[in-house]
C-alpha cells in the first residue's frame, strides 16, 4: 500500500470545513438565539406565553452542546414569531 500525499491533501480540504464551519454556525446560531432572547423585555415575554429566562438557559445551555442549532430553529420558527406578535399589540 502506498501513500498518496495529493489524496490526503484533498481529504483534509474537505473534512477541515466541516470540523470547524459546522460547531462555528451551531454556535453562532445559539448567540444569535441569546442575543435576541436577551433583547426583549420581561412583560413582552409574558404577553407572548413564554418564559423569558428559560430561553435564556435553554440558549446559554446549547451553546456549549452539538444541538444549539436544532434548538435555534425552534426559536427563530416557533417562540420568535410570537414574541413579534406580542409586539404588535402593545
Amino acid at each position: 500500500m502506498s501513500f498518496n500525499a495529493g489524496a490526503t491533501m484533498s481529504m483534509i480540504w474537505v473534512v477541515l470545513p466541516v470540523v470547524v464551519l459546522v460547531p462555528a454556525t451551531m454556535l453562532a446560531f445559539a448567540i444569535a438565539m441569546l442575543a435576541d432572547a436577551w433583547a426583549r423585555p420581561s412583560a413582552l415575554w409574558e404577553r407572548a406565553g413564554r418564559s423569558d429566562r428559560r430561553w435564556w438557559l435553554i440558549a446559554l445551555a446549547v451553546s456549549v452542546i452539538p444541538i444549539g442549532w436544532a434548538t435555534s430553529v425552534v426559536y427563530f420558527r416557533r417562540v420568535r414569531p410570537g414574541l413579534i406578535h406580542a409586539t404588535a399589540i402593545q
